[in-house]
Order: structure tokens, then C-alpha cells, then sequence
């Protein structure tokens, strides 16, 4: 979507190339072939065939972005003060009919479809859970950070790289390793390090003596605002 702006009006206008792209997502996000694909599979689909958006491969998130934006229906809100800089307050967005990629009725059944993947409307024990190193931990191939992936509708746990969760198999090499595999030996190891006896021993003995030192702080600062209020008496 590009805009021209000759001295009073907006003229906001799409290219052709850029709004086939945008109807291909939507038609497969809406089944339109088929079974509906999710976000993850159409980025995957787009980037196997060379597709880009501003230069880069598609992700979860701009595809989500592009299923969700009014723009493409033809609903456009200019959200900034173009004299002042600054972005205005909902209150004060200007709603301007642009020319439409797509038909309203295609959206909002885009939009029933994403709400029911919601992982919010998921039962809670599918969707949360300890995680233990995600996002500390990196892929070993482009050092992504990995994060939680599941299957068999969250019977199985994984970590799995970000990057090729997001933009595909094409975009990392790195594979996913079931998290208990994962989580055990560190555990072990911390277990080892830090739980310890003697060790466990010398962190409790250090947390004692810090807490008496705050204790006896709190002391005095708690007798010299009573000896300044004597004072002020």
C-alpha cells in the first residue's frame, strides 16, 4: 500500500503485485481451496516459493498482521497528526474509505477463524506450562532462541527454533529436541552445582547475615525518624 498526498487530499492506492499476495493469504487462511491454514503454514508456503514482504521472509507475526489489518478490506484510520508529529488518540482517528483488496465478508470470516485459534480460548493446560529454558537456551545453527513447541494438541513438548518456527524450514536447519531431554541434564547439573549440601549450606548463611545487616538498617533509620519527630514536637 503506497500513499500520494497532492497538497489537501490522500490518495491512497495498492499495488497489483503486492494485493495478489495479500488475496492468496487470505484465501488461505479462509479455506478457500481446502482446509484453512494457520498462520505458521501459509509464512511456510510463502517462503518456500520465494515470496518476500519489504525484502524479508514472511513470520507468524506479519502474516497475523496482514489477516488483521482493516486496510485491506478498505477501511482505513489515519492514526497521526501529521502537523505535530504525533500519533492521535482513537477518539481522534480519521476513518477514510480506500480502494479494497478483499471483500468485508472474507475478512470478518478470516477473523471467526483466527478468534478460534486463539490460544487464550485454549483450555490452560494445553497452552501453559513450565518452560523451563525457553528462551534462554540458543539454536545451535543461527542462534535463535528457542522456544516452546508442541504436538498431538499439546500432548507433546518441544523446543524448537524460533526463526524456523516462524519463517519455515528454509530459513534454519536446526531441529526440535523434546524438552524433557532438554530440561533433565540441566537440572541434573544445577542439581549438582548449586543444590548441594555445603553449598546450599554457604548460600543460606550468606542470605542470613544480609538480612540481619537490612534488619539492623531498618532499625536505625526507624530510631532516628522517631528522634527527629521528638524533635519536631
Amino acid at each position: 500500500m503506497r500513499s500520494t498526498c497532492p497538497f489537501v487530499q490522500t490518495r491512497l492506492t495498492f499495488e497489483e503485485a503486492e494485493a495478489q499476495v495479500v488475496r492468496r493469504i487470505f484465501e488461505m487462511a479462509g479455506g478457500a481451496s481446502g482446509r484453512p491454514l494457520g498462520v505458521k503454514a501459509i509464512a511456510l508456503w510463502l517462503n518456500e516459493r520465494g515470496y518476500l514482504r519489504r525484502g524479508k521472509k514472511f513470520s507468524t507475526g506479519s502474516i497475523h498482521d496482514i489477516l488483521t489489518a482493516s486496510t485491506y478490506h478498505g477501511h482505513y484510520f489515519n492514526r497521526r497528526d501529521s502537523r505535530a508529529a504525533v500519533n492521535c488518540p482513537p477518539s481522534q482517528w480519521i476513518s477514510l474509505e480506500i480502494p479494497a483488496m478483499i471483500d468485508k465478508v472474507t475478512f470478518n470470516a478470516v477473523q471467526a477463524l483466527l478468534q478460534s485459534r486463539d490460544p487464550r480460548r485454549v483450555a490452560p493446560r494445553i497452552v501453559n506450562g513450565p518452560t523451563f529454558l525457553a528462551g534462554l537456551v540458543k539454536c545451535g545453527y543461527c542462534n535463535a532462541a528457542l522456544i516452546q513447541n508442541t504436538g498431538k494438541g499439546g500432548a507433546y513438548r518441544y523446543y524448537c527454533c524460533s526463526r524456523k518456527l516462524k519463517e519455515g524450514p528454509s530459513s534454519c536447519r536446526g531441529y526440535r529436541i523434546r524438552m524433557d531431554r532438554l530440561d533433565s541434564p540441566v537440572v541434573d547439573e544445577l542439581s549438582a552445582r548449586v543444590l548441594e549440601p555445603v553449598r546450599l549450606g554457604e548460600m543460606l548463611q550468606s542470605f542470613i547475615l544480609k538480612a540481619a545487616e537490612r534488619s539492623n538498617k531498618n532499625k536505625d533509620h526507624l530510631s532516628s525518624l522517631k528522634s527527629a519527630h521528638r524533635d519536631a514536637e
